[in-house]
């Protein structure tokens, strides 16, 4: 709802929206107060909406953007209900979002399609190969990251990238600092021509 009103052009105010769509959700069905996988799809959907945005500095990868900001924003309810869990095994979560936003896309044109021929013809069973690999590939990656190797492997990774990000952001700061310098030492010269 609120990324439609914004399209559309319309000057309301996220938290607004976000706060009235979460109303009407409650007045349709006021069962969903005490739902764990609304709490965790609403609390998801506002770090697409209001998190992601600002990470955009940091990491310029859509995918790992909206993951990290649906990850981040989860992680109060998921604590509540299941007790503290150190949020390692996000790597899962960039993986399995980058199998499923093609094939959610490419799954529902090829299922549509295939509606027409039945599925009992070779046509359909070869097309439909493609989409029962994804989900394969889905629920493997979330029985491995749900693992304790997965688990082990979160933090390597997690470390590994925290170390790489900081490298990163100290070889900006130190060629912004040499282009300083080269600057000002240029317009010394100049200035004693």
């Amino acid at each position: 709802i609120p990324s439609v009103l914004i399209l559309n052009g319309y000057g309301i105010s996220k938290i607004r929206v976000f706060v009235f769509t979460l109303i009407g959700c409650a007045i349709i069905d006021p069962f969903l107060i005490y739902r764990v996988g609304f709490w965790l799809s609403f609390c998801a959907a506002g770090g697409l909406f209001f998190v992601a945005p600002k990470l955009e500095n940091l990491c310029k990868s859509e995918i790992i953007r909206n993951t990290l900001a649906a990850t981040i924003c989860v992680q109060p309810v998921l604590w509540v209900v299941f007790g503290f869990v150190v949020p390692v095994r996000w790597w899962a979560s960039v993986i399995a979002v980058g199998v499923a936003e093609p094939l959610t896309t490419v799954g529902m044109f090829v299922v549509s399609v295939l509606a027409f021929l039945g599925p009992e013809s070779t046509i359909s069973r070869l097309a439909v190969l493609p989409i029962e690999l994804g989900c394969k590939t889905i629920n493997m990656i979330a029985k491995i990251g749900g693992s304790q190797a997965g688990y082990w492997f979160g933090w390597t990774l997690t470390a590994i990238v925290v170390f790489a990000y900081t490298r990163y952001i100290r070889n900006i700061n130190n060629s912004s600092k040499e282009h300083v310098v080269y600057g000002r030492l240029t317009g010394l010269l100049r200035n004693r021509r």
